[in-house]
């Protein structure tokens, strides 16, 4: 029971997440870059092949967090490369620099709160008639006479 309970608590404390755009203009590319924060970075066709030797052949999106940032590069701290062909090869540790030129779009992950309300809303009170039906069986009464079962053989 109380397994169940902590399970369903930490489901109801994550969080909903929407990536924002950001411009990868040279005026607004650096000042929007949060650094801390969790990017999805779309490689270019010229961005694919600059960081092949960095990242692996086919490389289509970085996913990491943000540890740098100038007016003409993004620093991350990888996570995550998925390629062109939709595989996913997970990373830790490997920092690599991403060039404005190189990007056909960066995105960053932002919490979008009345979604998250509402999950948590719901959560929490799919929890409270979980909890509910486990304590107290249902709820329900057996009907008199019921309850199924073998009848009663009486001895000859």
């Amino acid at each position: 029971m109380r397994q169940l309970s902590l399970l369903l608590l930490a489901g109801t404390l994550s969080g909903c997440y929407d990536l924002k755009p950001i411009a990868v203009t040279p005026t607004a590319f650096g000042a929007s870059v949060p650094v801390g924060r969790t990017v999805e970075a779309v490689l270019s066709e010229a961005g694919t092949a600059a960081l092949t030797a960095r990242v692996g052949p086919g490389a289509g999106t970085l996913l990491g967090t943000v540890t740098r940032f100038t007016v003409d590069t993004v620093e991350i701290a990888l996570t995550e490369v998925r390629t062109r062909a939709g595989l996913a090869y997970f990373l830790q540790g490997a920092v690599i620099p991403v060039g404005r030129n190189d990007l056909a779009q960066l995105r960053v992950r932002e919490l979008n709160r009345p979604r998250t309300a509402i999950a948590t809303a719901l959560g929490v009170t799919a929890a409270g008639w979980i909890i509910y039906g486990v304590r107290f069986g249902g709820g329900g009464q057996p009907e008199p006479g019921g309850g199924g079962g073998t009848p009663a053989l009486t001895p000859p």
